[in-house]
């Protein structure tokens, strides 16, 4: 067992972090990790993860943070409604991340310490003395998404995980937190492929900039709207359209290929789970199917042929495409 203990000293703006670890013997050590300055307030908060506790930080800047994943800090930014009526306390559903806030427009007072903290709901005393009541669980809802992020961080290298998550949690933003299993999904599984340089079909929409061809252009015109009746055209078979180019931003590393190539099986592993034990997920399996195939159409053909007999509707109506350059996301 391994957890961080923090100390907030407010006269001195300073921050002690702690290590408490265990041995076999249950023997507890506690140890000095690092020292931090310029820090007005912490607590301990439910944001990202499930069964652990993040710490939230407020600098002397008055900017806030969440160090979660191994001390990855997370930037937050709490927004307020300008036509709220600041009594104490106010209720405030949802923070922001990454500095984009999700309410339409705002005021920015200035919070100056954080107490009252319960799971994922904490209050926030402003520097006028008024208090707000926000929460800042960003764990979604999806049990499939859910599963996903177990598998993740579990099989990727330190340095994958938080990143792909940090990502998630952007597109999600973006998506004002909705509770939809489709667009959780989609936002996942963008930034998974964005992590090695891919780019991701929506469930949501199809996939903009397609390839037209003359022949759909021909079905679009006003021509064929008053011509699809005549009998000269019954006997003309219009060719298999193509199906839409999934890009390929950049070439990967011998690295990037064996750190997809144990993910593909982590995945998959969960998707066969879902097929013959959770069979009531039929849907999850489905959604969760059009990933592994994607990931399998990369970097493993024989094992994307298997897939694609396996799962038939997943891989309908793609084409790998070539690289189109650098992309991604640092």
């Amino acid at each position: 067992m391994r957890s961080l203990v923090a100390f907030c000293l407010p006269g001195t703006q300073q921050m002690v972090q702690l290590i408490l670890s265990s041995n076999e013997d249950d023997i507890y050590e506690l140890v000095f990790d690092s020292l931090k300055q310029s820090i007005r307030s912490i607590a301990s908060v439910k944001a990202v993860r499930q069964q652990i506790h993040d710490l939230l930080v407020l600098r002397s800047d008055y900017s806030l943070y969440i160090t979660t994943f191994e001390g990855v800090d997370m930037d937050i930014d709490i927004e307020i409604q300008s036509n709220t009526t600041l009594s104490s306390p106010t209720d405030i559903s949802m923070c922001s991340y990454e500095g984009m806030s999700i309410t339409p427009t705002a005021v920015k007072p200035r919070i100056v310490a954080i107490k009252d903290c319960v799971v994922s709901n904490v209050t926030f005393e402003l520097e006028s003395g008024e208090s707000i009541r926000a929460s800042l669980n960003l764990m979604p809802s999806d049990p499939l998404v859910g599963s996903m992020k177990v598998v993740l961080a579990s099989n990727l290298k330190h340095d994958h995980f938080p990143k792909i998550w940090r990502h998630f949690l952007q597109l999600w933003n973006r998506k004002r937190y909705t509770c939809l299993p489709d667009v959780q999904f989609d936002c996942l599984a963008e930034a998974i492929l964005a992590n090695w340089g891919m780019g991701w079909l929506s469930t949501e929409k199809p996939l903009v900039g397609a390839p037209s061809s003359p022949w759909t252009d021909m079905l679009q015109s006003s021509q064929h709207f008053r011509l699809q009746d005549d009998s000269i055209f019954a006997s003309i078979t219009p060719p298999t359209p193509s199906p839409p180019l999934l890009p390929v931003f950049r070439e990967l590393s011998k690295s990037e290929q064996n750190s997809l190539h144990v993910l593909l099986s982590a995945l998959h592993i969960l998707g066969e789970e879902l097929r013959l034990i959770n069979v009531t997920e039929h849907e999850s399996l489905l959604r969760l199917s059009t990933l592994t195939v994607r990931l399998a159409q990369t970097i493993r053909p024989g094992f994307f042929d298997l897939l694609k007999r396996t799962y038939p509707g997943s891989s309908s109506g793609w084409r790998t495409g070539e690289i189109l350059g650098l992309s991604g996301f640092g």
